[in-house]
């Protein structure tokens, strides 16, 4: 370990020439000139012994004070697999002229000389694997205005599609077991369309351009990866906005196109067994007219047999950017596909006829853009039936007061607890989320807990957390991450503790290293506490990193170009840092038993 000094300038100094280079990755530039974010890299060599001493990307270009700290941690606190011993060398090239000049002061006060260098042959190479490993994420990453003539004007009615059909919830009408075929302008072209949220996972829908890759794929929902057509998997998904591409993100935030909640930012794409890409103009614009079209249509199902529908052919006319589009659906598809097992479908719960035609407005409210109809229509269903939990969201959605927002939200949980009793819970072995029609009481109950927790109520937000965890629901609102973090920031250990006792494998390190937390909480460094950390530390190593701050801690946006384990890390840190650093001597603990690395 580098022998600590009082200063940079009172380090040994050798003859050594070190090499400093910043690479932005430009490659990333987008046709629009919208002023994305590039990740950065920075690159330190010692060009005496042609070794790397230290690399470091960043989500953006990092601000100088953090570019100087990146030089100065290199000659005071050099990487173990580096040196043992902090030295200073003897001069720095570094090849921008613009950090020449911001860096000279700082590395001569401290005796180092800086000039201009010419790139060495080992930063070519390290070069080169930047952008390899950059371009690698470039198809994911794209935005919708690199798509070829499209402009923020197009995407703007697209995105105000999606909002009008995310509030509409036409899955709760038909489940991704229920596809239908859609004929469109101009005559001859069809399409087939399957409705993903009925399982309160993922929401969206998606594209099928023959009939056989459809079947292909119900037949085999368990290898969609090994069935997925020649022509790639065509889907718009809603997404939380950190999932989004972060050229997106941009242009959302400079054209203000229109997004119904932040779990719901839509994201088309086509996805090949070799890259994912977005869609052409046309399937964009084919996108927008089914969006639009899609709540009109489900709405004229008329109830058949066995919970499904009658068969119906039904003409919807939209207009689009590109103007009018004629849509004519087909409900069931003409042929017949693979019945699933009966063990795999859900148990159904019986709603009575008010409370059906309450929902009914509840999802008609959702598909009004007038605020006042809007909560007009809430109203009227909740005069229907007072367990319309739909009807408080609507509420609480429109509301200007944060009171009044968790008001309606406390009403919706309490209509779902009445909907929902130990009964009707009986019936599910796996938990609430077997029943289709328990999505509108979990999204109402996660929506109360994140208001909780924004307006520091820590407690009552906890103890929806934990309500959601105990029904044994998808955990897509995170219930059991934002729980354990309450309940370590209210120095709730022993539940904590519990909480994890079955997550230890979980694929994210909260788990892990929370457990190692506690431990030091309770025991101070023992032989128990060390061995939960070093546990912890196989499952990922990179956490110590970002916790200490020898790599920055990101924002939400940032972790976006931060890939595989690392991200994983950066999120742990940024939710977990204070419960870590008000822990006294946790974090020196912490990184006292990071082993070394070998050189």
């Amino acid at each position: 370990m580098a022998k600590k000094r009082s200063s940079a300038s009172a380090l040994p100094q050798t003859a050594d020439r070190w090499y400093f280079s910043l690479r932005e990755a430009k490659s990333l530039a987008i046709q629009d000139s919208l002023a994305i974010e590039q990740p950065c890299l920075l690159v330190l060599l010692d060009l005496t012994h042609q070794t790397i001493l230290n690399i470091q990307v960043y989500p953006k270009r990092p601000a100088p004070n953090l570019i100087e700290k990146f030089v100065l941690n290199a000659i005071t606190k050099p990487l173990e697999n580096v040196s043992e011993v902090a030295y200073r060398p003897a001069e720095i090239l570094i090849e921008q002229p613009e950090l020449i000049q911001s860096l000279s002061p700082v590395l001569q006060k401290i005796g180092i000389a800086v000039a201009e260098g010419n790139e060495p042959e080992l930063v070519d190479q390290i070069i080169e694997q930047f952008y390899k490993f950059v371009d690698s994420f470039m198809p994911e990453t794209s935005g919708l205005l690199s798509v070829a003539g499209t402009t923020p004007e197009m995407i703007a009615e697209l995105f105000s599609a999606a909002a009008g059909y995310y509030r509409a919830a036409p899955w709760k009408f038909l489940t991704d077991e229920q596809p239908f075929a859609v004929e469109y302008d101009p005559p001859g072209k069809t399409c087939y369309v399957t409705l993903m949220g009925g399982g309160g996972m993922e929401f969206g829908l998606v594209l099928y351009y023959h009939l056989d890759d459809l079947i292909r794929i119900y037949s085999q929902p368990d290898a969609i990866e090994e069935n997925i057509p020649p022509l790639g998997l065509h889907s718009l998904s809603f997404e939380r906005k950190e999932d989004m591409p972060p050229q997106d993100l941009k242009a959302i935030q400079k054209y203000g196109w229109e997004v119904a909640n932040r779990r719901a930012y839509p994201l088309p794409l086509i996805t090949t067994t070799e890259e994912v890409q977005r869609p052409p103009k046309e399937e964009l614009i084919l996108y927008e007219a089914l969006l639009k079209a899609i709540p009109i249509f489900v709405k004229r199902l008329q109830p058949g047999d066995f919970h499904d529908y009658q068969p119906m052919q039904t003409e919807i006319v939209v207009h689009t950017y590109d103007g009018e589009v004629r849509l004519r659906f087909n409900y069931p598809i003409a042929v017949s596909l693979p019945q699933l097992d009966e063990e795999d479908e859900g148990p159904y719960l019986e709603l009575d006829e008010d409370l059906r035609r309450a929902n009914a407005i509840a999802h008609q409210a959702w598909l009004e853009t007038n605020s006042k109809k809007r909560i007009r229509l809430a109203r009227q269903a909740l005069k229907l039936s007072p367990d319309c939990v739909e009807a408080y969201t609507v509420l609480a959605e429109e509301s200007q007061e944060a009171d009044e927002a968790i008001s309606y939200l406390e009403q919706g949980v309490r209509a779902g607890e009445r909907l929902f009793t130990p009964e009707v819970m009986a019936r599910a072995e796996g938990g609430i989320s077997e029943f289709e029609e328990a999505i509108p009481y979990l999204r109402a109950r996660a929506f109360l807990a994140e208001a909780l927790e924004t307006m520091g109520r820590k407690e009552e937000a906890l103890d929806q957390y934990l309500k959601l965890v105990e029904m044994g629901a998808y955990d897509e609102y995170g219930a059991r991450l934002s729980a354990l973090n309450l309940l370590l920031q209210l120095k709730r250990d022993d539940e904590a503790e519990k909480l994890i006792q079955s997550e230890e494998d979980d694929y994210f390190p909260d788990f892990a290293y929370s457990r190692a937390l506690i431990a030091f909480r309770k025991y101070g460094d023992t032989p128990k506490s060390r061995r939960l950390l070093k546990k912890a530390l196989r499952f990922n190593e990179y956490v110590p990193d970002y916790l200490s701050g020898k790599r920055p801690i990101s924002s939400e946006e940032e972790e976006l170009w931060i890939f595989g384990e690392q991200r994983y890390a950066a999120e742990y840190a940024r939710m977990q840092y204070s419960n870590w650093w008000s822990t006294p001597g946790a974090v020196d603990w912490l990184l006292k038993h990071v082993p070394r690395q070998e050189n």
